[in-house]
């Protein structure tokens, strides 16, 4: 009875198995993704990149450890001196007014309200062609450090 029980049971976990040679019969291998690669208007790029051009540095520098570096909120907090609930809530107020900001210039740029907030949903920060690491790293002239005894200032 137990052996009987048992076959049963492996029956009904590989009869929903396919074999490779049956799923390349049927292309099942070469069903290509959904997701559209080009962005649905160009005006979005742009818009983004002038967004993260001028944030501060103390914001380009929690995005860039958060998103670019991967350091966890424990890390960053530590970094600057602060419990990780207080990184927390900077990230996400960076992010929200990085968004609203953006939605603010893809309205200056001739979109109406209803466009902009569809593109915003449907855009995928994967398929921008941003370079966010060259943007998001610190600038050594925006620097926050008093120049070295010799350097010239300005």
């Amino acid at each position: 009875m137990v052996t009987a029980q048992e076959y049963v049971n492996q029956y009904r976990g590989a009869r929903r198995e396919t074999s490779l040679d049956a799923a390349v019969e049927d292309g099942a291998q070469f069903v290509a993704s959904e997701r559209e690669s080009a962005l649905a208007d160009p005006r979005v790029e742009p818009a983004v990149a002038a967004e993260l051009a001028a944030l501060n540095p103390e914001e380009r520098f929690l995005l860039a450890a958060y998103y670019l570096d991967h350091r966890t909120l424990a890390e960053i907090a530590k970094l600057q001196g602060v419990h990780e609930s207080t990184i927390s809530r900077k990230l996400e107020r960076i992010t929200k007014g990085t968004r609203k900001r953006v939605r603010k210039r893809l309205l200056q740029s001739g979109m109406t309200a209803r466009q902009a907030d569809e593109v915003m949903e449907d855009v995928d920060v994967r398929d921008l062609k941003v370079a966010a690491r060259e943007t998001l790293q610190q600038n050594p002239s925006n620097s926050a450090f008093y120049p070295e005894k010799g350097e010239p200032q300005g």
